[in-house]
């Protein structure tokens, strides 16, 4: 008989059937906390969301006097918007395109061109092949202000490299605003898309080369990845992720192309953390449950755009999450661009415009 270190007798271990046996449980019981997480959101109705999530329209930032004030206004109540289900699917989609942007810079393009795919200055899309058309308004965001001033010590003292000259660095000054434009608003030379992977639970390829992809990075935080069929049904888990055994599993019960999905959601856990803060998951008072979910799915259905995938996720579930907790949704929002980009940064295949 199986007993745990808290038990009489224990801990003691368990026969390798009785231990799968309990393993594929786990994952169960993960699975149904999960799907109640998200019910028990659903049950709690939407919250009636600010003005400022009202219909999306399109910004402009054309008085130079106002400009810095108008963009943080609207940037602190684009992110005030986030709490429903439509506006953060809007954020997400705008964060598979420009993943390697700030927060402020994601809902700069989202207020100013919320369908703007990729961005560029008015001299770096010469460099691509493409001008901008005459009459396009710009788009703008914040960009660092870098200036080169000697390099000193905590004392003041100004350090020489080995050749007698002192050593320069760059410093950050602040933040200025600065123009760019969508590629809709230029002309030129035809930029590569990615192909469309539509899909379901039980239909679909994977895209290539995803699996290994994330595969990769899994085994790079030092886990395991085990592909195993553990039947279709309810309560039974698409995958999940043990920090003890340091094992990911994936489900083959489906289609490579869900199975792919879930690799991206697992994939999220571990680099967002959450396997390090398993203490937190659970829906009771200062549980963290629901944020890791949100957290996780969102940076799947980031990362399934970014390969081609259509996902059917409504993200209907953020309606009454956060519960009007602007600090909560902006903290949220920073965590998946933080992991979404870290993610990507690494994937070969996506270094381009």
């Amino acid at each position: 008989m199986c007993r745990a270190s808290t038990e009489t007798g224990g801990p003691r271990r368990c026969s390798g059937d009785t231990r799968a046996a309990y393993g594929i449980a786990s994952l169960s019981v993960a699975q149904l906390e999960r799907s109640e997480t998200l019910l028990m959101s659903q049950l709690a109705g939407p919250v009636t969301a600010p003005s400022s999530a009202a219909e999306p329209r399109e910004i402009r930032f054309d008085n130079k006097e106002t400009r810095n004030e108008d963009v943080r206004r609207e940037i602190d109540a684009a992110i005030e918007g986030l709490n429903t289900g439509d506006r953060w699917k809007e954020f997400l989609d705008v964060s598979r395109r420009f993943h390697n942007y700030s927060l402020n810079n994601q809902m700069l393009i989202l207020l100013q061109k919320s369908k703007a795919t990729r961005v560029a200055g008015f001299h770096k899309w010469k460099e691509f092949g493409r001008s901008v058309n005459k009459g396009e308004s710009a788009i703008w965001i914040y960009a660092p202000m870098i200036k080169k001033v000697m390099d000193k010590d905590a004392a003041g003292n100004v350090k020489y490299g080995p050749d007698g000259k002192p050593k320069w660095r760059e410093a950050l000054l602040g933040f200025k605003t600065v123009p760019v434009y969508d590629v809709s608003s230029t002309s030129g030379k035809p930029l590569p898309e990615p192909p469309t992977v539509p899909f379901d639970r039980s239909s679909g390829e994977a895209p290539e080369g995803m699996q290994e992809d994330l595969r990769e990075q899994v085994e790079a935080h030092g886990y395991t990845l085990e592909y195993r069929d553990l039947g279709d049904g309810d309560g039974i888990p698409d995958g999940a992720t043990d920090p003890r055994s340091k094992k990911v599993i994936i489900n083959t019960a489906h289609s490579a192309a869900h199975q792919s999905a879930t690799l991206a959601h697992e994939l999220a856990h571990i680099e967002l953390g959450h396997l390090e803060r398993t203490g937190e998951y659970h829906t009771r008072a200062g549980g963290q449950r629901s944020t890791m979910e949100v957290e996780a799915e969102s940076v799947a259905y980031v990362i399934g755009r970014r390969y081609g995938m259509e996902p059917k996720s409504s993200f209907s579930y953020i309606d009454g999450w956060a519960m009007g907790d602007k600090e909560k949704v902006r903290k949220t929002a920073d965590a998946v661009i933080k992991a979404t980009d870290s993610i990507l940064k690494k994937i070969k295949r996506f270094k381009s415009v």
